[in-house]
């Protein structure tokens, strides 16, 4: 060990503040002056990597986990089927399929583990739900209420219901101009069909348009626009805003319980990050943007989004992605421990989506062959 050492000090984390503020935790953390220290490495190679066969190669995966018995469980959405793996990552079978009937769909859009071995799946076209059993046969279905998105599952079997990409929802006085609409979250019962309003939180940012152009309005995206992003655990949801490094947990019932901050995060725009954006979004085939696509950089913000996506450990941990302003996936994951405190930072490789992080692995996908991606588990070992 003696040999290995660099000879400068480990860099620590300062203890966070915690206070209270009207029975709500609020816990302050701050990044050392050396910088945030590794939480966690990675193993160089992958366990096991997975490319789709003897099926045929993953298009577009939704989701990739683990469930108890250590089987994988990969939703491609290309194709609306999930297929099971063993351990090792051999092929075992697949399930679903395009269609209306029971046990397909025309949408894969949202999956997860839900009691056991069983699984949820979720079509936001048809607005079904659709429960399998242990052995990937379904058994039971549920109409959700509207054209909601399934954030995520509690732990009682109840969902977090968002709303998603809806016209109705922005062009309310629509006016030339970045904006948050207000949005609706419900917490949905499937056995019962009830449901509860749990708040209402900003949107994403859309920038609304009415060029002479065009026909009618424009909405999309603006760059380096905040995003809402969430984590639903078994008793918890986390809401983060991008504005600034502010996330909010809540309990299923939209009960506020703490707020997490972190100071010192690099938040500058530079011109060689609004160029490599613009760079990311050009036609590849050398196609003229449409006149009106120039609005949308003329919006763009003075600074850059605190993160990016957000997700919770086996270990209850909270990891969130730094912002990345080109299309491909972060690298790097700030960890924080159930009660708030910064733990450190998680590189992962290059070009990986974190679909999940067990308490010794990560399974993520990355670029494969031409057009396909190929889903890997990395052994974790926790340093902290």
């Amino acid at each position: 060990m003696a040999a290995c050492d660099s000879g400068e000090p480990p860099s620590t984390i300062p203890a966070p503040v915690v206070s209270d503020s009207a029975g709500v935790r609020v816990v302050s953390n701050r990044i050392p002056p050396t910088g945030v220290p590794e939480y966690a490495t990675l193993a160089p190679q992958p366990d096991v990597e997975m490319t789709g066969g003897p099926p045929g190669a993953f298009v577009d995966i939704e989701r990739a986990f683990t469930l108890r018995d250590g089987r994988i469980i990969v939703a491609n959405r290309s194709t609306h089927m999930i297929r099971y793996y063993n351990p090792d990552g051999t092929f075992i079978k697949e399930t679903g399929g395009l269609g209306e009937t029971f046990g397909l769909f025309q949408d894969l859009s949202r999956i997860g583990r839900a009691g056991g071995d069983s699984v949820w799946a979720y079509d936001v076209q048809l607005e079904r739900l659709t429960m399998l059993d242990e052995t990937g046969e379904p058994v039971l279905e549920a109409k959700a209420p509207g054209r909601e998105f399934l954030s995520g599952r509690f732990g009682d079997g109840s969902f977090l219901l968002i709303p998603g990409w809806r016209t109705e929802l922005h062009i309310r006085n629509p006016t030339d101009s970045v904006r948050r609409d207000p949005a609706e979250y419900h917490r949905w019962f499937p056995e019962t069909g009830s449901e509860t309003v749990v708040g209402t939180f900003p949107h994403n940012e859309v920038l609304v348009l009415e060029p002479e152009e065009a026909e009618g309005i424009v909405m999309g995206t603006p760059p380096f626009g905040r995003q809402t992003v969430r984590a639903v655990g078994p008793g918890r949801f986390y809401v983060g805003e991008q504005d600034d490094f502010t996330i909010r947990g809540y309990d299923p019932d939209g009960t506020l319980r703490e707020i997490i901050s972190l100071e010192g995060v690099d938040l500058s725009l530079t011109p060689g990050m609004i160029r490599s954006a613009r760079e990311d979004v050009r036609p590849e085939d050398g196609s003229p943007e449409a006149p009106w696509v120039e609005d949308f950089w003329e919006a763009v913000p003075d600074t850059r989004p605190a993160y990016g996506a957000m997700l919770l450990d086996a270990l209850g941990n909270l990891w969130v992605a730094e912002h990345v302003t080109n299309l491909t996936p972060p690298r790097n994951w700030m960890v924080f421990s159930p009660e708030g405190a910064l733990l450190g930072l998680v590189a992962v490789p290059p070009n990986t989506r974190v679909f999940e992080v067990g308490r010794s692995h990560i399974l993520g996908a990355g670029p494969g062959l031409p057009g396909a991606e190929v889903v890997r588990r990395y052994p974790l070992t926790r340093r902290r």
